[in-house]
C-alpha cells in the first residue's frame, strides 16, 4: 500500500464529487491532455472514461508513477513519465528566455540557499544578488502591504508591474488573453517580445 508522503505535499483525490467537478470544466472528448500529479490515477480513470485523444501523465513520485505504468499498461493513448514539474516549467522558461533573445541571467531562489523566508526573503535576494529595485506584480500588492518601509529601509526601490495584456492574432480560435507565453510565440512568433513589451506599464 502507497501513503502519502508529506515531503511530496501529497493529497491523493478520492473525493468522487470533486473528481466530477474537475472533468466537467472542460472538454475532454479527443483532445491532448496533460495530467500533473495523477497519485493512484482517480481522476486519470474519470478522464480516460471522458475518450481523450491521448494522455501525458507527469508524477514526481517514483513508486506511484510505476504503479501507474502496471495500472494502464495496454492504454495505447496513455504515455506516463516520472518527471518533476518543475523542472519541466524551468526548461520551459529557459526556451522562451532563448527565443526571444534575452539576455538577462536566470537565478533561481533555490540556489541561493537562504533560510529567511517571506518578504525578508525578497530583500536578501535581492541584496545577494546587488539590486537596487525590485519589479512585483500588481497583485502582490497585498501581500507587501505594510512592509514598504522594510525595502525602503534597505535602499531598494519598490516597484509595481500594471500589466494591461494586449491582444494578438489567433492562427486557431478566438484570442484568449492571459493565456501561457507559449501560446503568444506559436501564434506570432519573432513579433512576441515586441508585443509583450506593448503591455508595459509601471505603478
Amino acid at each position: 500500500m502507497i501513503f502519502a508522503k508529506k515531503s511530496l505535499g501529497q493529497n491523493f483525490l478520492i473525493d468522487q464529487n470533486i473528481i466530477k467537478k474537475i472533468i466537467n470544466l472542460t472538454n475532454i472528448n479527443k483532445k491532448n491532455i496533460v495530467e500533473i500529479g495523477s497519485g493512484k490515477g482517480a481522476l486519470t480513470d474519470e478522464i480516460l472514461k471522458k475518450n481523450p485523444k491521448s494522455l501525458i501523465i507527469i508524477e514526481k513520485d517514483i513508486n506511484l508513477a510505476e504503479q501507474l505504468k502496471l495500472k494502464y499498461t495496454g492504454v495505447k493513448n496513455v504515455k506516463i513519465f516520472n518527471a518533476d514539474i518543475l523542472n519541466f516549467n524551468i526548461e520551459i522558461i529557459k526556451w522562451c528566455i532563448n527565443f526571444l533573445n534575452l539576455k538577462t541571467e536566470l537565478v533561481l531562489s533555490s540556489q541561493l540557499n537562504l533560510p529567511s523566508e517571506k518578504i525578508e526573503k525578497i530583500i536578501d535576494i535581492c541584496k545577494n544578488l546587488h539590486a537596487d529595485e525590485y519589479l512585483s506584480a500588481v497583485g502582490s500588492k497585498n501581500y507587501i502591504n505594510g512592509h514598504e518601509d522594510i525595502f525602503k529601509n534597505s535602499n531598494i526601490k519598490l516597484m509595481f508591474h500594471n500589466y494591461e495584456h494586449p491582444r494578438y492574432k489567433q492562427l486557431f480560435g478566438s484570442f484568449c488573453d492571459y493565456a501561457c507565453i507559449l501560446d503568444l510565440i506559436f501564434n506570432e512568433g519573432d513579433n512576441s517580445l515586441e508585443i509583450i513589451k506593448s503591455g508595459n506599464i509601471l505603478n
